[in-house]
């Protein structure tokens, strides 16, 4: 079990290898359910904090052309991190000083790109008991 932390992250920042489907999908995801929830949210890349918001973004490691690349600045911005697999909290880790303290590392592997459903179903599996950990539902 990975730690917990008593504060409510005020920012949210998924990272994936490329930024071309999994951390967008779940920055989205995110975005939607807290939304739902009740919650003021807003996606903003730099992280930037806005009282009474909580702000999320998406990031990959090995960032394309158009893709967003992870910085140590942004991850220091972070709250909460959720790596899309255990390679990238090693990386995020190790390579970018981030502590495994702010990191929640999901299994969602690179295998959805034909079954976006399956991708939102693995996202209700591994994602909704973080979320409800620190956002309870309205």
């Amino acid at each position: 079990m990975q730690p917990t932390s008593l504060i409510i992250p005020e920012t949210i920042l998924a990272v994936c290898i490329g930024n071309q489907n999994r951390s967008p999908t779940l920055e989205e995801y995110i975005f939607r359910k807290l939304i739902k929830r009740g919650y003021k949210v807003e996606k903003d890349p730099t992280l930037t904090r806005v009282k009474g918001k909580i702000i999320i973004s998406s990031s990959g490691v090995v960032a394309g052309k158009t893709a967003r690349q992870f910085t140590r600045e942004q991850g220091d911005r972070a709250d909460l991190i959720l790596a899309v697999e255990k390679a990238i909290t090693y990386c995020l880790n190790k390579n970018y000083s981030q502590p495994l303290e702010k990191i929640r590392t999901l299994e969602i592997y690179d295998i959805y790109d034909d079954d976006p459903q399956g991708l939102v179903r693995e996202l209700d599996l591994q994602v909704l008991p973080i979320l409800d950990e620190f956002y309870p539902r309205g």
